[in-house]
């Protein structure tokens, strides 16, 4: 046996080896793969379950929505309509009570300028009486 011979047996029980040593890793790394592609599965399955739950949920909440929207609809009605019962309200009733209140207060303010009138002649018409006695009493 040579040198070439020798160190191509040991090359050989070393690769021999190393294939050994390779197998138990190559084989758990099959395992995982397996256990890997069993994994998605059952992912996929809960996965579809899962979308077609939530697929039910907003199809509920569109409905409520729908709902929601008649509601608002008819809520905007309602105050359009007494936006117009308002206006209509202003229109006939404004002017006259705008009108009743300006002659009411023209009235008052007469009246009070009657009576701060009558006031002033009397105090004038007592005041001149004083005058005219207290000039008399003078001359006398």
């Amino acid at each position: 046996m040579s040198w070439t011979d020798i160190a191509s047996m040991i090359a050989a029980i070393a690769f021999a080896v190393l294939v050994l040593a390779l197998v138990y890793p190559l084989f758990q790394l099959g395992k995982t793969f397996q256990q890997t592609a069993k994994s998605v599965a059952e992912l996929t399955d809960s996965l579809e379950e899962t979308v077609q739950a939530s697929t039910e949920a907003v199809k509920s909440a569109n409905s409520s929505l729908e709902k929601v929207d008649t509601i608002t609809s008819s809520a905007a009605n309602a105050v359009a309509d007494a936006s117009a019962l308002s206006t209509l309200v202003t229109a006939s009733l404004g002017s006259p009570l705008v009108k009743l209140t300006a002659f009411s207060r023209s009235a008052r303010q007469v009246a009070s300028r009657e009576k701060s009138m009558k006031d002033f002649k009397a105090t004038y018409r007592t005041e001149a009486n004083n005058l005219r006695s207290a000039i008399l009493d003078a001359q006398n």
